[in-house]
């Protein structure tokens, strides 16, 4: 997983760059059936990931990604890649801007993706305690064994609503198709991380309502280490950018 980790952050940070040509996406009956494709300019290579999205079946992905460049061609399992690839986002995203001692976190969803979501959140910030809470109870229950061997010394449980789920916790992941929002902003504690799953219809931000923010009056820019920096330290101001 951290090799996944940072091979994304540095594929973000050329996108950011404009490395990449990535025409829009095709999508096909109601938004099923997607076919993305992408050309990074320095290297000639191209990928197509074309896929099938169904959220009633398991697995919800059916596809195939197809790399292909002078080194020839490789072909891989569309699922595979998607859930690697969203959970070493979330763990960017976490990496950027969760506290260095953040390690207790809820995570909403047990599905497919879930498992890689705490991974690596668990590689760039060591957990301590991981509270699960899916509408369906038993994926929610079973989805803690699963992580036992990834998560040695985790305290590990699932729970039965979401009140109990964001008891103390300090980052927030989110691996759901909900289009209503799980919780109201206002049930978090004033200083928390919230991550959410790409697949997720943009309306849903309001899950959470921003990505991260310290509520009150005393809320500045602070660096990984929840150290406060000035505006040209931001990354955007040195030309990089690591917002995932």
């Amino acid at each position: 997983m951290r090799r996944a980790i940072d091979a994304v952050r540095e594929v973000l940070l050329e996108v950011a760059a404009g490395s990449f040509v990535r025409p829009p996406r095709l999508a096909l009956g109601d938004g099923r059936v997607l076919v993305m494709t992408a050309f990074h300019q320095q290297t000639g290579t191209a990928a197509v990931k074309a896929l099938e999205a169904r959220l009633d079946r398991m697995p919800a992905i059916i596809g195939t990604v197809t790399r292909m460049g002078a080194n020839g061609r490789i072909i891989a399992d569309a699922s595979a890649i998607t859930t690697l690839r969203i959970g070493a986002i979330a763990g960017v995203a976490t990496d950027a801007l969760a506290p260095r001692d953040a390690s207790v976190m809820p995570l909403f969803g047990a599905g497919a993706q879930a498992p890689d979501q705490v991974r690596a959140v668990h590689t760039v910030r060591p957990l301590t305690a991981l509270t699960v809470f899916d509408r369906n109870r038993p994926r929610a229950e079973k989805l803690p064994s699963e992580l036992e061997g990834d998560l040695p010394g985790v305290h590990l449980r699932s729970a039965d609503d979401v009140t109990t789920a964001l008891t103390d916790v300090e980052i927030v992941s989110c691996a759901t198709s909900s289009s209503t929002p799980l919780f109201p902003a206002d049930a978090l504690p004033a200083r928390r991380t919230c991550q959410r799953d790409r697949l997720v219809p943009a309306d849903d931000a309001r899950t959470a309502g921003r990505v991260a923010r310290d509520r009150g009056p005393g809320r500045r820019r602070t660096d990984r280490g929840g150290h406060r920096r000035s505006r040209r330290d931001h990354p955007r101001a040195r030309g990089r950018h690591t917002h995932a």
